[in-house]
C-alpha cells in the first residue's frame, strides 16, 4: 500500500514535470526566434546576451529538473542500468529507456526522454546558430 501511494506520488510529479518541460520547452523556442530575429535587428551583443540567457536558463532548470527526473528513470529502470556499461552510458541508456518505455506503454517515461532530447536539440540548435551567424573578431 505504501509503495502504491508513493507510486502515485512519483506518477504526480513526473505529470508537473513534463508540463513545466512543455513551458520549457516553448520558452527555447522563443529564445531560438529571438536569437534569430536579434541578429538581423539588432547588434551582436544583443544577440549574445539572449544566447547567454538562454543558456543559463537551460542549465539552472536542468539542474533542478533532471536530477528529479533522471533520479525517477533510474528507479524505475534500475535493471537497464546495471546491463550497460559506463562508457557509453547516458545516450544509450535513453535510447533503451525510451525503446523499453514504449514496448511497456510507458507515456511518462517515454515522454520525458523525448523532452529531453528536444530540449538539448533546441540548445544546440541555437548555439549553432548564434555561431554561424555571429562574426568573432
Amino acid at each position: 500500500m505504501k509503495t502504491d501511494n508513493f507510486s502515485k506520488n512519483k506518477s504526480k510529479q513526473m505529470r508537473r514535470i513534463i508540463f513545466s518541460n512543455k513551458i520549457m520547452i516553448v520558452l527555447q523556442c522563443i529564445f531560438l526566434i529571438g536569437t534569430v530575429a536579434s541578429n538581423h535587428l539588432f547588434t551582436n551583443d544583443v544577440t549574445f546576451w539572449i544566447v547567454f540567457a538562454h543558456a543559463v536558463i537551460f542549465i539552472v532548470y536542468n539542474i533542478i529538473v533532471e536530477n528529479i527526473t533522471t533520479s525517477f528513470l533510474r528507479k524505475k529502470y534500475s535493471n537497464l542500468f546495471e546491463q550497460i556499461s559506463y562508457s557509453c552510458r547516458e545516450f544509450y541508456i535513453q535510447m533503451l529507456i525510451y525503446k523499453t518505455a514504449k514496448e511497456n506503454k510507458d507515456k511518462i517515461s517515454s515522454t520525458l526522454i523525448l523532452q529531453l532530447f528536444a530540449k538539448y536539440s533546441i540548445i544546440i540548435l541555437n548555439l549553432a546558430l548564434f555561431v554561424i551567424m555571429v562574426p568573432f573578431e
